[in-house]
């Protein structure tokens, strides 16, 4: 007799167990289907704000975007899915998988990209970041937070131990910036005592070699030439960070930052970056430039001129800043009246 109501005891225990697995199962299986469904939304929606024709409907697209994904991004499982479909958004997870982070450009006019930006940690809360690159001054000294980030698409993650032995990550991200010039940043990501992420920090550090580098930066702006080719990446064979070095050159549209074939870069040292002003010990043949202007009988230099390493990524002057603000004002001025006439 009392096998037989252990027996009934253990099939009442199984079936409850089976019907909570099964409850599980469609639970899932009712969260991963509207998973499914809005990522199939923002794909739509992520390929109108990259290839739509008229402003308007970019922007509008832009706004449905984010709204779906933040919705997204409130699944309590959500940390782990892959977003695979999603191939006009960055995805970025920090190597400690503590944190992800989702960066995608919308193309306002010739000389307006705004980023939008998205960071995930791994207990399920999330901050989106507002590009007010505009308003930044001079970018390579201002330190920046979730309402004043330094938009860019990010493309590269390299955490790195700070002078106080706190982790630190470097970001690696690229601007549209304008209709002729380009330009990868170089930005410095960290979280404060409460989680919220900083941006921008002092460990770009000049050395002995260099010519005109600040003696402390906190974030690095390559701008170059739009039909140049210029690649800016932590290189984990030299182990360091590495960019083509850039001087002024004169091109049909203008005189414009250019490759000039040899390469600098920066060397992780007791939490700085110090700058290194030729990373390798030879020139290349030929700079990484579609048509480049260059007389090949002159091994001079590539340009065929005596060779003069320029500043690292030059500072504007305090008047040059100033006009370039203003028309920053002037451009967000022309952005909101159109925003209100649509």
């Amino acid at each position: 007799m009392r096998s037989i109501i252990l027996t009934i005891t253990s099939l009442f225990f199984i079936f409850n167990l089976s019907a909570q697995v099964q409850d599980t199962m469609k639970v899932d299986k009712k969260m991963n289907g509207e998973i499914l469904e809005m990522e199939s939304k923002l794909t739509v929606l992520g390929k109108a704000i990259l290839q739509d024709t008229l402003l308007i409907n970019r922007q509008n697209a832009n706004l449905e975007f984010c709204e779906i994904f933040e919705k997204l991004l409130d699944h309590p499982d959500i940390y782990t899915y892959s977003f695979d479909s999603l191939i006009t958004v960055s995805k970025l997870i920090s190597p400690d998988e503590s944190f992800r982070v989702f960066t995608w450009q919308l193309f306002e006019a010739d000389d307006i990209y705004t980023y939008m930006g998205y960071i995930l940690h791994n207990d399920g809360s999330w901050t989106s970041l507002k590009d007010a690159s505009s308003d930044y001054f001079t970018p390579e000294f201002e330190v920046g937070d979730k309402d004043h980030w330094y938009g860019a698409l990010y493309y590269k993650m390299v955490p790195f131990q700070s002078a106080e032995n706190k982790t630190r990550y470097l970001v690696f991200g690229y601007d549209g910036n304008s209709l002729m010039e380009r330009r990868k940043v170089i930005d410095v990501l960290s979280f404060d005592e409460e989680g919220n992420p900083t941006f921008g920090e002092p460990v770009f550090v000049s050395s002995k070699e260099s010519v005109a580098h600040p003696p402390v930066m906190h974030r690095i702006l390559i701008e170059y030439f739009a039909n140049a080719k210029v690649s800016c990446n932590f290189n984990e064979i030299h182990n360091q960070i590495i960019y083509p070095h850039l001087v002024f050159m004169k091109t049909p549209e203008g005189e414009f930052m250019i490759p000039d074939g040899s390469y600098e870069g920066y060397v992780y040292e007791e939490g700085k970056w110090r700058h290194n002003v030729k990373v390798f010990n030879q020139v290349q043949d030929e700079p990484p430039f579609p048509e480049p202007v260059l007389n090949k009988e002159d091994k001079k230099n590539l340009f065929g001129k005596k060779y003069k390493r320029a500043v690292v990524n030059p500072n504007r002057s305090k008047k040059a800043n100033e006009e370039i603000r203003k028309k920053n004002q002037k451009l967000r001025e022309q952005k909101r009246k159109a925003q209100e006439e649509n």
